[in-house]
């Protein structure tokens, strides 16, 4: 990451949009996540990894 920084080759306001967007998302997630039934969560996970995995199947280009 070091060299990242040094060469200027990160765009620090998206950087830091999306590690405050992962710390939020990650305690919001966990907070909700344990209050749903394990059942449904590992349905959703199951349905969101079925879905990508024909969206890039099906995709050509």
């Amino acid at each position: 990451m070091l060299a990242f920084m040094v060469a200027g080759a990160i765009a620090w306001q998206h950087a830091i949009l999306m590690s405050c967007g992962s710390l939020l998302g990650g305690y919001w997630g966990v907070y909700y996540v344990c209050r749903i039934e394990p059942k449904l969560v590992r349905s959703f996970i199951i349905l969101i990894g079925l879905s990508m995995t024909v969206y890039f199947f099906i995709k050509t280009d």
